[in-house]
């Protein structure tokens, strides 16, 4: 009963979640028209939308996520999530040019009340859930097994376990000799001096916790061996503490189980949404930007014989090679004594006009061409030549990390000050980060902050 109800749990949030959009589009309805009917153009939009809550958010596979949330965290979820709906829906809207058949005033007190009304539901959600396992009827008893080094780790995640729905019934600890080892007390929880076998014959619980180091395979199989009667759905949490790991996932291929150690965002539907993202952006920005584009290219013309754009081979998306454009910010033959450099303060290379586009950033703007053809994306990590990814690829933990994504124009270390001339490996820590919690409504905040504090630096050379 307890895993049906857990599953129910999963399709109730969503049901919760659907049901707040669909509320939120009648009560904009009443409020702009004094009307409580929608329009089949309008019950279409409200269908897209909730389309876009479906595939928006994942409720699959995310039981320990979703038990652990915190409520303020969800919280922000939902009004991340509410944000990213109606910005798919008004693109598509835009896309299909369907847009001009829809009241402005009802799409944006929809989009308030749905995130009010969000709010609502997973307060709803969550006091109902607490509910539920107070009086025993969502709970799932566990049972955890690890090693001497991994059970500390795990012990500063448990704080949050009895509020959760986990109710843990026994720890035991494995030793080198692989004997059972019993706390005294562990979490605050008195544990009974008794082999796991018979523990285990004693007691039902729904789930058994396995916590190890992947070094420990021997050890992993002998404890599969001695609970292999048990009837409890046994979840293996290697112990990855200290590991430098991207987008951690588990997953089937070819049948066998995988786990995802470091992998791409831009998978399924994340690829197009990248894909529209990034052009319908960048061919708005060069449409604006064309008479600025003129001009600079005129100024470098005059500023110094040679082209006006240049071109100069950097990596982008697993490691894949790409010219990318930018306007001439130095004599032609700059390079030629001295190779690839890094620009520094005052290497005295730049023309005057090219140190005023390196400043400002404007020497960057030909690379919305680059996000056109598909080699570059709007937000994504700098990419760089490929003597330097040699180079810090060596010296700087988890820098070919960064090419899981696309390069981008800006990205989160450029917003945040770590661009030109600044600590790498802080650089570094950004864009895994950026990586790490990929998501549309996070590109946006990106590219508004970029107008503001991404584009002069006083550590670009």
């Amino acid at each position: 009963m307890n895993r049906n109800i857990a599953n129910t749990a999963t399709v109730g949030k969503l049901a919760f979640d659907l049901a707040a959009l669909l509320l939120a589009a009648y009560a904009a309805r009443y409020l702009v028209f004094a009307d409580f009917s929608l329009p089949s153009a309008y019950a279409v939009g409200v269908s897209m939308a909730a389309l876009m809550l479906i595939l928006c958010s994942n409720y699959q596979g995310q039981e320990l996520l979703f038990r652990d949330k915190e409520m303020l965290e969800d919280l922000n979820t939902a009004f991340v999530l509410a944000s990213k709906i109606f910005v798919f829906t008004v693109i598509l809207l835009f896309v299909t040019k369907t847009s001009a058949v829809f009241s402005r005033r009802w799409i944006v007190i929809w989009f308030v009340l749905s995130v009010l009304a969000f709010w609502l539901a997973r307060l709803t959600y969550q006091a109902l859930l607490g509910y539920f396992r107070a009086h025993g009827l969502s709970n799932r008893k566990v049972a955890i097994i690890g090693s001497l080094d991994s059970l500390p780790k795990l012990s500063e995640r448990l704080q949050y376990l009895q509020r959760s729905g986990y109710d843990i019934q026994s720890v035991f600890c494995v030793d080198a000799d692989n004997k059972t080892v019993h706390h005294d007390e562990f979490m605050g929880l008195v544990l009974p001096p008794c082999d796991m076998e018979e523990w285990f014959d004693d007691h039902q619980v729904n789930q058994i916790w396995i916590s190890l180091p992947l070094k420990d395979e021997p050890k992993l199989r002998m404890i599969l061996d001695r609970i292999k009667d048990t009837v409890a759905d046994v979840i293996y949490m290697p112990d990855l503490f200290g590991y430098q790991l991207i987008n951690q996932s588990i997953r089937e291929v070819a049948g066998l189980p995988a786990i995802n150690l470091s992998s791409t965002p831009m998978e399924g539907v994340n690829t197009w949404i990248k894909f529209l993202e990034d052009r319908l952006v960048a061919v708005v920005i060069l449409c604006l930007i064309s008479p600025l584009m003129l001009a600079i290219s005129i100024c470098v013309k005059l500023g110094s014989p040679g082209p006006v754009f240049y071109k100069q081979t950097r990596k982008s998306w697993y490691g894949s090679d790409f010219e990318m454009y930018k306007f001439r910010s130095m004599p032609v033959d700059a390079e030629e004594a001295s190779g690839a450099v890094w620009a520094r303060k005052g290497d005295g290379r730049a023309t005057g006009f090219g140190n005023f586009l390196r400043r400002t950033s404007l020497d960057e703007l030909p690379q919305f061409w680059n996000v056109l053809k598909g080699d570059m994306s709007i937000v994504g990590p700098r990419p760089e030549r490929p003597v330097f990814v040699d180079q810090f690829k060596d010296e700087i933990p988890g820098y070919m990390q960064k090419h899981l994504v696309k390069a981008g124009i800006t990205g989160w270390a450029q917003i945040n000050g770590w661009r030109g001339s600044t600590d790498l490996g802080k650089r570094i820590e950004h864009d895994l980060y950026y990586i790490e919690h990929w998501s549309l409504w996070f590109d946006l905040k990106i590219i508004f902050m970029t107008a503001f504090k991404g584009m002069v630096s006083k550590n670009s050379y």
